[in-house]
């Protein structure tokens, strides 16, 4: 735990750029895709939704603007100024990242190259949040903590990546 500890600004410095990096390139798409629900200008069709439950890009745009986007660099901008539960906001981002490309997947029948770098900074979130909650001084003071907890090892230890991209 001291060697972590020795770590904590390194560690919340990954999880802001992180944090920046995914919720600017969120706002972008999410804005891109409520302007043209067609997706024309990200460069896909509808058909892509095929096997998704909504028509064009308009609610995924919606919800990728304010859930990936707007979110990210609210919990970002409250992790720069030390709110004192950041390091939960940032594992929270984490599983509404991870959980956001997994339902993506099984929706699209597609995995990429951009499903798997997303879902890598997603589970990377959910790892630097866990740590940085470890070693914060604050790490027992909320209540979510406990919930994203149990959430999060209810899920590690009912399903594994392959099961929930294998599932259609």
């Amino acid at each position: 735990m001291e060697r972590l500890q020795k770590h904590f600004g390194k560690l919340k410095t990954a999880s802001i750029i992180l944090l920046f990096f995914t919720g600017v390139n969120a706002i972008i798409a999410g804005t891109l895709f409520m302007i043209d629900p067609t997706g024309s200008k990200m460069g896909v069709s509808t058909s892509y939704l095929s096997n998704a439950p909504f028509a064009n890009f308009l609610i995924p745009g919606i919800t990728l603007f304010v859930v990936n986007g707007l979110m990210n660099v609210l919990t970002a901008i409250l992790t720069l100024k030390n709110y004192k539960h950041f390091p939960s906001l940032i594992i929270l981002q984490g599983l509404l990242l991870s959980g956001w490309i997994i339902m993506q997947v099984i929706w699209v029948r597609d995995f990429n190259a951009l499903h798997f770098s997303m879902l890598f900074i997603g589970v990377s979130l959910i790892i630097l949040g866990w740590i940085l909650k470890r070693v914060s001084k604050h790490s027992k003071d909320f209540q979510l903590d406990t919930i994203i907890e149990k959430l999060v090892e209810n899920v590690l230890s009912n399903w594994t990546i392959k099961e929930v991209l294998t599932h259609h």
